[in-house]
């Protein structure tokens, strides 16, 4: 064998050695799976992670709070003149907590004059507006239908 045949030979070989270590780190290296922490994994007290459903049932029993609330007949913008078929719900609601707050659900349950309840409603006080920062308060303004059978009295839970 020539050394002109024995270094193509050496060459050809390198190449492939090359090659096999290249394959070899991709496969070990490039198909690494990337994981990222999940909820679960980061800080609870982080204020900008999500909060879970329960933790946010929580926060808005301790730091929430709806005030002022009314169920009002509602009026033509400007005018004392009742819109038929409608009542306006209006309050406050703020959130005292050290956390923003993207869901606060308000259910309202209108009441006959005998006390039953004749049917819910439910408004999420924190969508208009984005995320209520905390220490935010913001005004609560939504229609509902009109019952006939409505005495005036209503329930309410915050959720």
């Amino acid at each position: 064998m020539s050394k002109r045949t024995s270094g193509k030979s050496a060459i050809i070989v390198l190449v492939f050695v090359a090659l096999g270590c290249a394959a070899g780190a991709y496969f070990f290296l490039g198909n690494a799976e990337v994981t990222t922490p999940g909820p679960s994994a980061q800080a609870a007290d982080d204020p900008n992670r999500e909060m879970t459903d329960e933790e946010r049932a929580e926060y808005i029993k301790a730091h929430v709070t709806v005030t002022d609330l009314k169920i009002v007949p509602d009026t033509k913008p400007g005018l004392d003149e009742v819109v038929p078929g409608l009542l306006r719900v209006v309050g406050t609601v703020s959130n005292n907590g050290p956390r923003p707050l993207a869901k606060a659900f308000l259910h309202i349950f209108p009441k006959d004059k005998m006390g039953k309840v004749l049917g819910s409603h439910i408004e999420n006080l924190a969508k208009k507006g984005g995320a209520m920062a905390p220490g935010e308060s913001r005004e609560i303004r939504f229609l509902i239908p009109e019952k006939k059978e409505f005495a005036g009295d209503f329930g309410h839970d915050l959720r």
